[in-house]
């Protein structure tokens, strides 16, 4: 039996919610008691917040609880880790969905985190060159077989969506690093977006525009920012709301 151990990640605190396992191709989940006792319902309606061992039983979100699907990549993301598990010798078809939620351990989108974590994020830290970060993708969306750059596996192997993406962490003065543990001060947690084949190069102005209309119209949306790169490239930029800001430096 495969089993992992569900956990928030709220930055300051980390609290347990459950245990996932998976037999013969069926999922269960069990709350922890001392999650039960705070009163955090994480999925009222599908997944109730009762003692005992849940069965999942509804196959609209690919065998396993909605709640966990969202952590799991579709499109892009998804593109990068069957990328990876081909280059471990695995074929993406018998995955489980238990290895993947392993694969993605602590860099999800969400405040939900999965232990132990399969793959340790090695890449986590180092600088990034945004530029070539978005010619790789270009080229592995067309078709390009060629080995995934660490950095962006591990930046742009979680996020959803069709069209890439990366999270980094980027700081003031245009540096950037790659993954989504704590940032270091004066960085702050962004998702920058990388046109898909369909669009048109400029797809990353047009989009900061209509962050500036939506929050000019009173929508309350995150920061956001427009990255330009030496090679004429135009990224758009969104600051994670679900991630804790560094303290700036001397603050």
């Amino acid at each position: 039996m495969q089993r992992l151990e569900v956990r928030l990640d709220w930055g300051d605190e980390e609290r347990r919610v459950g245990l996932l396992a998976e037999r013969d191709g069926r999922v269960y989940f069990e709350h922890d008691a001392e999650f039960l006792d705070a009163a955090l319902p994480i999925s009222p309606f599908k997944l109730p917040a009762r003692p005992g061992l849940l069965e999942h039983d509804d196959r609209e979100f690919g065998g396993i609880f909605g709640v966990f699907a969202d952590s799991l990549p579709d499109g892009w993301g998804l593109l990068l880790m069957d990328r990876t598990f081909r280059k471990r010798g695995l074929d993406p078809a018998r995955v489980s969905v238990l290895d993947r939620l392993a694969y993605i351990g602590t860099r999800g989108m969400g405040a939900l985190v999965y232990h132990p974590p399969t793959d340790d994020a090695e890449a986590e830290g180092p600088a990034v060159d945004l530029r070539e970060l978005a010619r790789q993708a270009e080229r592995i969306l067309n078709g390009s077989v060629e080995e995934v750059l660490p950095a962006l596996r591990i930046a742009g192997g979680s996020p959803a969506g069709a069209r890439p993406k990366v999270l980094v962490a980027i700081h003031e003065d245009g540096r950037a690093i790659a993954g989504t543990s704590d940032a270091p001060p004066g960085f702050r947690h962004h998702v920058v977006k990388f046109p898909g084949r369909e669009d048109l190069p400029e797809i990353g102005a047009v989009e900061a525009a209509y962050a500036v209309m939506a929050r000019e119209a009173g929508v309350n949306v995150p920061p956001t920012t427009l990255l330009e790169t030496a090679d004429g490239g135009r990224y758009f930029a969104a600051e994670r709301f679900a991630r804790p800001r560094a303290p700036d430096p001397g603050s």
